[in-house]
């Protein structure tokens, strides 16, 4: 059944997915602890670099950085997601945010990082862009990408200006990036 199976499937899901009448809908929302936005607007004033790696979507984790103070309205905060939802490449992400010296942000994908990591001199390039913020947001991304980024701050960094990198984490899929971070 290999041949046209595709098709099948599909052909299947449609007429299983006709028809259908809602009966009712949830939604769950994680509220925060309490103090958290003020634990991390005293964090930043103390000038720790925040990096926030999640599976979140786009939408989310920009929703969750401003209800937590990790972002801020004042802040220029530019998404590099090639293009997909609106935000832009990595070249003109650095650019947009060479136009402030305070207050930068970049929110990056997943997708976006798959093709960063992969490619040295785009990896050199992003480290630097990601490093002149003040807050970094990684949204949809893997268990995997959370430890490649942490290992790429960590390795990265002069010799001599090596950062303690911390993780915090909330379960199973935080493993990899706790255990590559010096405090987990």
């Amino acid at each position: 059944m290999t041949v046209g199976r595709d098709e099948e499937i599909a052909k299947l899901a449609q007429d299983l997915e006709s028809n259908i009448h809602i009966l009712g809908a949830t939604a769950i929302e994680d509220k925060l602890q309490d103090e958290v936005p003020q634990t991390i607007e005293k964090i930043r004033m103390a000038g720790v670099k925040l990096w926030v790696l999640t599976g979140d979507k786009l939408e989310t984790a920009r929703e969750i950085g401003f209800s937590t103070k990790v972002l801020e309205a004042h802040m220029n905060i530019q998404t590099l997601d090639n293009g997909e939802d609106g935000g832009g490449d990595l070249r003109t992400v650095a650019k947009a945010l060479q136009q402030r010296s305070n207050g930068r942000a970049m929110m990056v994908t997943g997708k976006a990082l798959a093709g960063i990591l992969g490619n040295p001199q785009d990896k050199d390039n992003f480290l630097a862009a990601a490093q002149k913020c003040d807050v970094l947001i990684a949204c949809r991304v893997s268990p995997m990408q959370k430890a490649e980024l942490v290992r790429l701050v960590r390795e990265g960094a002069p010799r001599g200006k090596e950062p303690i990198t911390a993780a915090i984490g909330d379960g199973a899929n935080d493993v990899p990036m706790i255990q590559e971070a010096q405090v987990g």
